[in-house]
């Protein structure tokens, strides 16, 4: 259900896009398949949460957002891409 709203709410980004504000019309989405170990999976994602990490009070700490502040979804997901059968 997660992945189809996150789908539903790209897609109504790409849509809509050419109606924001210019400076909201980009966007930074991008994919990658990199060869890690298991560690190096769990390495990766704890350096993207702390990334993150500064700006989450935002979220209910209003008062510390900057004026130009939106919303922005970040999804990333690290899994093993497997092959397409187990005996392969």
């Amino acid at each position: 259900m997660a992945r189809g709203l996150e789908d539903e709410s790209y897609q109504r980004w790409l849509a809509q896009r050419d109606h924001a504000p210019a400076e909201w019309r980009q966007d930074e989405a991008f994919s990658a398949v990199v060869y890690l170990s298991p560690e190096e999976m769990s390495t990766v994602a704890a350096a993207v949460r702390q990334a993150l990490a500064p700006y989450q009070h935002r979220e209910q700490q209003t008062s510390a957002r900057p004026a130009s502040a939106q919303p922005v979804a970040l999804i990333a997901r690290l899994f093993p891409l497997l092959p397409e059968r187990a005996d392969e």
